[in-house]
């Protein structure tokens, strides 16, 4: 079988049953069953009605053929017939256009209103089929774009569909809904002023000619005037509101997407690299803020301004008009390609913007690697490569914006000449009067404009979605949980893991509210991350401690005299990542940092690894001191920093061997502490 037996099989015996039924209107105002046989006698492009027969069995054609290839599991195929069915289904629709101008024509067949009929059938019929063709191979463009994407993991760990993504900004768009509909109240009066204004020029124009005969243009050249003052204010007060939308709306992005980000989980950040995530809060929210403040309000200004100005053509010439139509379908489905290209391309622009954040913020971070082993050049090099790539994508969206714009200079310089060619020869018959005619072609000059900002549109808005897309998904991802690290890792509950449970107090940590369990636990790092900013502020971040809680709690971490005696005492500013201190005046600040929440259970994960030996022996003293109100969790490969404690676990290849105190498991000859504890003669 062509067809399944489903609806389709339907659809198309009644398309063709209609447009042979309506072959009977033609030429008439009522069905004769004389006008289908006469249908079929001789051919003229000019008035056969014959085409549209044709295009009705092109639509079988198209969707038997489709409908074969997906049976024969060569959807890739299906896939490529979406641009040339789409062609066609833009093509129908400008026939349909081209037909009726053409009937027009004939004047045995412009009184018969059953003339036009087939046309409106044609027009209804091919939408139809387009809809119908696109859901019943969704599946088929579906599989064929995951396909295209594979190499783009983002997209595919954090799926969202376009609409979702209309959705968030147009939540963004109308959020400071009070300014956005004065803003669209603006924009509806600048509607109204510029569909006017047309008008009145030509009633200007055609009455200076008219000078001689005593024709008074003092009120058109007054209500003109107040209308070009009207048009200034309107536009000055549409360009500020949507400004500071803008603003409003870049603030509230940034805000958004950041609490989203710091929410996530751990493995979040292992995953994506910080020069990337930043560019994601700066860069990307920058790119899409200027445009979806007005992107929605702009394509109804310029749909409404064009509403207009055709009701008035309309009015003038309504053969004029329909010229317009014919060619505004074919311009509509270049910007609609385009538009693709331009969301392809927006996407890509963001990628690769992002690699060269992160490639500068990695070498500036580790500059002092870089300069201890001579690697400017070669960093320079590297940075050099991904600002290129950049450089590559723009020379893309260049060349596209020559021929995007190439194709609206030929639309609308060949559609005012056809207008103003087609007019003459209305003129010329009667049909039209010359005062008409200029009015039309002032209304046609900015209308063909305003079709040229409509396409705009498309590929602007496209573009915007295409930049939108890792913001939209970074937005909307929910944090996960994944197994990894060392121990301290899944107490903090950075990951949780695949089996079994942690519980405190026989709780488990699952149970705890995030913000009350992480006040009553705390870490001190391997390398400790200090922040730009004074001793004082380190210490006493993320809670709110007194002044008298940060000296005691720096004295109980051995920091206090070390601190006193810097220049500034704890105003010092610890400089980027606390590069103004060394790495053991580092850790008695981190630990001070945890000690001031007065935590139920401190976790010190290597603290001593990188540090001299005065160093250590200064940060066990403040674990020792710590130790007697709380429970100490140390993770060390330093047996020194752990022999005190009153319980270690001894673990290997990430399971725990062995459990018991120091005295106890040196006992153990065989066992793996023993083993350590011999190699680096710690046994008495």
């Amino acid at each position: 079988m062509l067809l399944s037996p489903s609806s389709p099989s339907s659809y198309f015996l009644a398309d063709i049953a209609v447009t042979l039924t309506l072959f009977g209107y033609y030429g008439s105002c009522q069905f004769e069953i004389r006008n289908v046989y006469e249908s079929f006698n001789g051919y003229s492009f000019y008035s056969s009605p014959l085409d549209f027969l044709f295009i009705a069995f092109l639509r079988v054609l198209f969707y038997a053929t489709s409908y074969q290839l997906n049976a024969t599991e060569k959807s890739s195929l299906v896939a490529w017939l979406d641009k040339p069915t789409t062609s066609f289904f833009v093509a129908s629709i400008s026939f349909s256009f081209l037909k009726c101008l053409l009937f027009s024509e004939e004047k045995a067949l412009l009184g018969c209103n059953g003339t036009f009929i087939l046309p409106a059938w044609n027009i209804l019929s091919a939408a139809y089929f387009y809809r119908m063709w696109s859901r019943e191979f969704e599946a088929c463009f579906e599989k064929a774009k995951k396909e295209e994407d594979d190499d783009d993991k983002e997209d595919l760990d954090i799926p969202i569909t376009k609409i979702q993504q209309i959705m968030i900004l147009a939540k963004y768009s109308y959020g400071n809904w009070p300014w956005m509909l004065v803003g669209m109240g603006v924009s509806l009066g600048t509607t109204a002023v510029n569909v006017a204004m047309p008008h009145y020029t030509s009633l200007v124009m055609n009455g200076i000619t008219a000078l001689r005969e005593g024709v008074d243009i003092n009120h058109s050249i007054e209500i003109l005037a107040a209308l070009t003052f009207a048009s200034m204010i309107l536009t000055g007060l549409n360009s500020g509101i949507f400004n500071y939308l803008s603003s409003v709306t870049v603030s509230k992005m940034r805000k958004d997407l950041f609490d989203s980000i710091i929410n996530q989980e751990i493995a979040f950040f292992d995953k994506y690299k910080s020069g990337v995530i930043v560019s994601r809060i700066t860069s990307d929210v920058n790119n899409v803020s200027y445009r979806i403040s007005d992107m929605f309000t702009d394509s109804l200004k310029n749909f409404l301004t064009m509403f207009g100005k055709v009701m008035f053509m309309a009015g003038l010439s309504w053969r004029l008009t329909l010229i317009n139509f014919i060619a505004f379908p074919i311009m509509i489905y270049i910007s609609q390609l385009s538009g693709e290209f331009y969301e392809k391309m927006g996407s890509e622009e963001n990628d690769v913007s992002a690699n060269s954040h992160q490639v500068a913020e990695e070498i500036i971070s580790t500059i002092r690697t870089v300069r201890s082993f001579g690697a400017e050049k070669r960093s320079s090099k590297r940075f050099s490569e991904a600002v290129d790539r950049a450089s590559g994508v723009a020379k893309k969206e260049a060349l596209a914006s020559i021929v995007l714009h190439f194709s609206w200079d030929l639309y609308h310089n060949s559609l005012y000449v056809i207008v103003l060619m087609y007019g003459a020869k209305l003129v010329s018959e009667g049909s039209m009067d010359a005062a008409a005619l200029v009015t039309f072609m002032m209304y046609q000059m900015e209308i063909g404009q305003g079709v040229v900002g409509l396409t705009y549109e498309i590929p602007s808005f496209m573009g915007t979605l295409g930049q939108s897309r890792k913001f939209c998904q970074f937005l909307t991802r929910k944090p996960e949980i994944e197994t990894n690290g060392t121990v301290e890792q899944p107490v903090e509950r950075f990951y949780d893991p695949d089996e079994g449970e942690i519980t405190l107090d026989g709780v488990p940590v699952r149970e705890f509210d995030h913000e009350h369990y992480h006040k009553k636990i705390a870490l001190v790092a391997q390398e400790p991350v200090l922040y730009d900013c004074s001793v004082r502020e380190n210490i006493g971040f993320g809670c709110d401690a007194t002044e008298e809680e940060i000296i005691e709690a720096a004295k109980t971490a051995n920091a206090h005299d070390f601190v006193t005696g810097l220049e500034k005492g704890y105003e010092t500013t610890c400089g980027e990542k606390g590069t103004q201190m060394s790495g053991g005046q580092k850790q008695r600040i981190a630990i001070a940092r945890a000690l001031v929440r007065n935590p139920s259970i401190l976790m010190l994960d290597e603290a001593t690894s990188a540090l001299d030996n005065q160093s250590e022996q200064i940060i066990q003293e403040a674990m020792q001191r710590c130790a007697g109100t709380r429970t100490v969790i140390v993770i060390a490969h330093r047996l020194t920093t752990i022999e005190k404690a009153d319980r270690i676990a001894v673990i290997e290849k990430g399971r725990v061997v062995q459990l018991g105190s120091h005295s106890e498991l040196l006992k153990d000859v065989g066992g793996l502490y023993h083993t350590l504890a011999r190699a680096k003669d710690t046994i008495e």
